[in-house]
């Protein structure tokens, strides 16, 4: 009777390493690659999608690559292809995969030619060993050869100057329409570094000594920017009240 207790609480004992093991595995595996956000903050729900691109919502260049990785557990379905669909025209995708005992990882792959100008819907598909097909991604964006970004210019203060007053006026034009603007003064700016600001400001009480401010400005048009969602621009000045005028 004792030998069936033992066996029966080391059976159990074994279960539940296995139960706690197994996640943690799973965690090890998926961390060897590389995704683009964070895949644990789908709670534990599979499958699991990281996007690469497309991903600004407007692009310039007519001709881009389609990219993405797809993890599904081991007991998930076979997956023997993949496909997107943009605005209804299907367009079969390449992939590669590699497996472990608790995943797949599939790479995922294509390229997208001679788009003209316009909006675009992409769905992204896994097809079935069973001849079924499912949705696993959906986003939008708009091919626009013409699309420029915004130009930021600070007006005020001017690069490598020396102001004789603790106090400088902040400008700047950008053109095109203004969601926000922050600047960060004599700092690698976090998001506490950043203070909102509308068109003209003056910052006062300004130290002797060299100084650096970096203007952030996001447009409507720079939102929608393929590289620069943000426009940025650093300018260095310096504060010298010795020679007052």
């Amino acid at each position: 009777m004792r030998k069936k207790i033992i066996a029966i609480v080391a059976i159990a004992v074994a279960l539940i390493i296995f139960l706690i093991a197994v996640p943690l595995i799973q965690i090890v595996f998926l961390r060897q690659y590389e995704f683009p956000y964070n895949i644990f903050e789908y709670n534990g729900k599979y499958p699991i999608i990281g996007n690469y691109s497309p991903m600004p919502p407007v692009h310039t260049n007519t001709t881009f690559d389609v990219l993405f990785d797809y993890a599904t557990p081991i007991n998930w379905m076979t997956i023997i292809s993949f496909s997107c669909s943009l605005n209804e025209t299907v367009h079969p995708l390449s992939s590669t995969s590699r497996s472990d005992f608790t995943f797949h990882i599939y790479h995922v792959f294509g390229t997208l030619r001679d788009l003209p100008n316009g909006y675009y819907e992409v769905n992204m598909y896994a097809n079935y060993v069973n001849g079924t097909a499912e949705e696993i991604d959906r986003y939008h964006f708009i091919v626009n050869p013409d699309y420029k970004e915004p130009t930021l210019r600070v007006i005020s203060p001017t690069n490598q100057t020396t102001y004789h007053t603790n106090s400088i006026q902040l400008n700047y034009t950008i053109d095109s329409k203004v969601i926000w603007s922050y600047y960060a003064l004599d700092s690698h700016p976090n998001i506490n570094d950043w203070i909102p600001f509308k068109g003209n400001v003056t910052i006062a009480d300004l130290s002797e000594g060299s100084h650096e401010i970096i203007v952030s400005v996001q447009t409507e048009a720079s939102r929608l920017s393929e590289h620069h969602p943000i426009s940025f621009e650093t300018i260095d000045f310096a504060i010298d009240t010795s020679n007052a005028p």
